[in-house]
């Protein structure tokens, strides 16, 4: 059986489009079962907004070009991370896996095969939690899947066993002073987790399951180059905000060869790392997570 895609839109009817667009472009669509789930609006603006998010999904149910095509518009607004958490709890307790997506992704003609020989391969891998359809734009000669102990939100897959570790219950700020060498251990080189832990694990549903896995030592599969891409630092997102520097300018790519690995590639996940050390990387961070006199500080510093 197929995993079943699920996207979460709330008031970006374009970028809705764009994804819808890709998906049906995308091997396999044809056996899957789409999910859109949209938030309920909190303003006249927004229903306006979701009446052409309505028209959208009608007119892709009416094109066929899925196993089938479900609607769940809420009542009420419950905000990203209730939504998301509500949702991937409900498809993967009922299909035992889904393949989650947000509004602001495109995904490649190859996304949808990847991801289900992904989930077939590493099913059993007690230390696996999820699947990335997601790459940064690592300099690699490599287009197979690889290990990596992190989890990303952009295009990703899990498993109803594994899903069950997911908690928004998470330690009070006093308990969560962990030493230098562990935040170290839990940020991504320069990209500073362990700061969005301590300031948004209360409103973002991806630090939590990143920090339920880090925890158990767990491990996601990769794409080494990727099937996916965010369009969605422009202004209009609930998290991404805007910002130039974060904007998608790389491409993907159609096919990643799924091959089940017991033990993380040290030569990729260097490369991996070195990414986030260059000094543009560096950059993003500090613009992404200091407030403005924190950044003018650490920009002197350098």
């Amino acid at each position: 059986m197929k995993a079943p895609v699920v996207i979460f839109t709330y008031n970006r009817p374009l970028h809705l489009k764009e994804t819808l667009r890709s998906l049906q472009s995308s091997t396999g669509i044809a056996e899957t079962d789409v999910y859109v789930y949209c938030d309920g609006p909190r303003n006249e603006q927004d229903r306006e907004k979701q009446q052409q998010i309505v028209q959208l999904v009608e007119e892709a149910k009416q094109s066929n070009w899925s196993k089938s095509f479900q609607f769940v518009l809420s009542e009420n607004n419950k905000g990203l991370a209730p939504s998301i958490v509500s949702g991937v709890t409900t498809l993967v307790n009922q299909y035992g896996r889904v393949i989650v997506l947000e509004d602001d992704l495109v995904v490649s003609q190859g996304f949808i095969l990847y991801m289900n020989e992904a989930l077939q391969a590493y099913e059993n891998a007690g230390n696996v939690y999820a699947v990335s359809g997601y790459m940064f734009p690592i300099s690699t000669s490599l287009k197979k899947s690889v290990l990596l102990p992190y989890i990303s939100s952009w295009g990703w897959a899990t498993w109803k066993q594994k899903w069950k570790i997911f908690s928004l219950d998470t330690p009070p700020a006093a308990l969560v002073k962990p030493s230098f060498a562990l935040r170290g251990r839990f940020n991504l080189a320069h990209y500073n987790y362990h700061h969005m832990f301590m300031t948004e694990r209360n409103k973002s549903w991806a630090i939590n399951w990143y920090y339920q896995v880090f925890k158990r030592n767990g491990l996601s599969v990769y794409p080494s180059k990727s099937l996916v891409i965010n369009n969605g630092f422009d202004g209009t997102g609930e998290n991404c905000g805007s910002n130039i520097f974060l904007q998608q300018t790389e491409r993907m790519t159609d096919k990643i060869e799924v091959v089940f690995e017991d033990s993380i590639d040290i030569d990729f996940y260097n490369a991996f790392l070195k990414h986030f050390g260059t000094p543009m990387q560096k950059l993003r961070s500090i613009i992404r997570y200091v407030p403005f006199k924190r950044q003018i500080k650490s920009l002197l510093r350098k």
